[in-house]
């Protein structure tokens, strides 16, 4: 991967995620600001709009919207957050992830009931599953107020590790 900037801080060891929003590739490595890559594009470029000193362990896609899962504010981690962007148009990027501006869909929500922390995601269906170390959750879209529910599914697995886990048959596959 070529950056437009600097180069990466991330080591291999962290693991990359990333994935495809509106033709739109986008990469994290959990220590850099997440990259992204349009066709208009030649190098990777910082993901506009990112929150300045923030990043994520892993970051994902689901319907119109990117899901940053285990945030990292200002050096404070919050090993349990799920931080949402709001909905990007077609073939661009959300335009802010500000979670205090109501005239937006951005927010954040905390999975801290079970107390282990998050290890990655992945869409299901119409549903996007969050996989903690211990435990498993639901993301679901519901518009207006809240923007999505959260429900646990399960309290006794979990994923073992980021990039573990791949859709079979309409299922999840995980290690």
């Amino acid at each position: 991967l070529t950056r437009a900037a600097g180069v990466y801080t991330g080591t291999e060891e962290a693991g990359w995620s990333g994935g495809v929003l509106n033709n739109v590739v986008f990469f994290n490595n959990s220590v850099d600001a997440p990259q992204i890559l349009r066709r208009s594009d030649s190098l990777f470029l910082d993901l506009p709009n990112w929150p300045a000193s923030t990043t994520c362990n892993v970051l994902r896609s689901y319907k119109n919207y990117l899901v940053a899962l285990g945030v990292t504010k200002s050096g404070t981690e919050y090993q349990t957050m799920v931080k949402w962007s709001s909905p990007a148009d077609p073939g661009e990027v959300p335009f802010t992830w500000n979670e205090a501006d109501p005239t937006n869909d951005a927010g954040e929500n905390s999975l801290a009931g079970s107390g282990d922390a998050i290890v990655d995601g992945m869409k299901l269906r119409d549903s996007f599953i969050i996989y903690k170390g211990g435990s498993v959750h639901s993301m679901n879209y519901v518009g207006g107020t809240y923007i999505f529910s959260f429900r646990q599914i399960f309290d006794d697995i979990g994923a073992i590790s980021k990039n573990s886990m791949a859709e079979f048959d309409g299922k999840h596959f995980v290690v």
